[in-house]
């Protein structure tokens, strides 16, 4: 069964789509940095960058997608830290990508990513950088979020899965 990626800012809601269709049984839902933590034994994602890179990132990010079950279709939210590495965007443009993307004023606002990003230039400086909207622009299927509720936000996610699944 095919896999998707769930990429994006911080902020614009892959954490919440995944609840949102974590009730679908068709879908095997998973958040990388949980399987990184469980797998590395990584207190937190920004230690392990610091600690090793995000090439030891990126590769320890790949490993856990490729190795993640595959009786139903799969959807992972990818955490920024894995796409930071850009010798690593030739493999996500070949996944089947989901970007999750906005007006960054408008969803830095509605956000709970404050603590990370306390100021609006920061938060677009880092989430919206060069390095990651080139990646954004260039995978398989977008999702502009800035008018969205969750729930059409996740509506959109499961229709690009059960169309391409």
């Amino acid at each position: 069964m095919p896999k998707f990626l769930l990429i994006g800012p911080s902020g614009v809601g892959k954490s919440t789509s995944l609840k949102i269709l974590a009730t679908d049984n068709s879908i095997e839902i998973y958040d990388l940095d949980c399987l990184i933590k469980e797998n590395v034994g990584a207190s937190s994602i920004s230690k392990y960058l610091t600690d090793f890179g995000n090439e030891n990132f990126f590769n320890k990010s790949k490993a856990a997608i490729e190795n993640t079950f595959r009786e139903k279709i799969v959807l992972i939210a990818v955490g920024a830290g894995s796409i930071d590495f850009v010798g690593g965007h030739k493999w996500y443009k070949e996944q089947n990508t989901i970007v999750l993307t906005g007006n960054p004023d408008i969803i830095y606002e509605r956000s709970d990513r404050k603590q990370f990003h306390p100021t609006l230039d920061g938060y677009k400086s880092s989430e919206f950088s060069a390095v990651r909207q080139r990646l954004y622009n260039n995978s398989k299927y977008n999702i502009d979020v800035t008018e969205l509720t969750p729930e059409q936000v996740a509506e959109k996610i499961g229709t690009i899965i059960m169309n391409n699944g």
